[in-house]
């Protein structure tokens, strides 16, 4: 879910997901398995994992080992359409800050 919907949620929120150097976009369609979405563009996978991180929070070990605290995908659904314009703006931040992101880059880097 945050994969297929990060490019429309940065969109709504007044940004320009195309020109984000970790969303990948084709013309064919990714396809993702578990929503059965089909969309032209992605979250890179390096980025989906620094995002689905904040979402750690959600997790509770106990002594019977590790539990979600939310449990229902309607839960889910509703929690990331809640935080997702932050997380996306806040993933956005930390992208454009980068000295690793291409733009910065300089041969005296390397």
């Amino acid at each position: 879910m945050i994969q297929s919907e990060f490019a429309e949620i940065r969109n709504r929120a007044g940004g320009k997901a195309g020109s984000l150097k970790i969303v990948d976009s084709r013309e064919r369609l990714f396809h993702f398995v578990f929503t059965d979405r089909r969309e032209t563009r992605r979250l890179q996978t390096g980025a989906l994992y620094a995002l689905v991180a904040g979402f750690r929070w959600m997790v509770e070990e106990t002594p019977e080992g590790t539990n979600w605290k939310i449990l229902h995908p309607e839960q889910w659904v509703h929690r990331f359409n809640e935080l997702g314009p932050e997380v996306v703006a806040e993933r956005f931040v930390i992208t454009e800050a980068s000295p690793c992101a291409p733009e910065r880059r300089t041969n005296d880097a390397y």
